[in-house]
């Protein structure tokens, strides 16, 4: 089955490999549950996150195409 837009023509079944692409983001950070209040940057992805629970506000920004490196800004 393929779905058809203008010049374009797409098969349904690629809906799905759209959906995941589009949800790396979804696991920048990690919060690891316990009494010591733990928090991983895994993806050095430009992001923002308000840490409730650690009351933290993080930012990072990565610019891929000049430079990996990273810069970090933590608000409390």
């Amino acid at each position: 089955m393929t779905r058809t837009t203008g010049e374009e023509t797409f098969g349904v079944c690629t809906h799905p490999r759209i959906e995941s692409f589009l949800k790396l983001g979804d696991s920048i950070y990690f919060e690891e549950a316990g009494n010591a209040q733990s928090l991983y940057i895994i993806q050095y992805i430009s992001s923002s996150l308000n840490w409730k629970s650690g009351k933290v506000f993080l930012h990072q920004k990565v610019e891929p195409m000049v430079s990996w490196d990273l810069r970090l800004q933590v608000t409390m």
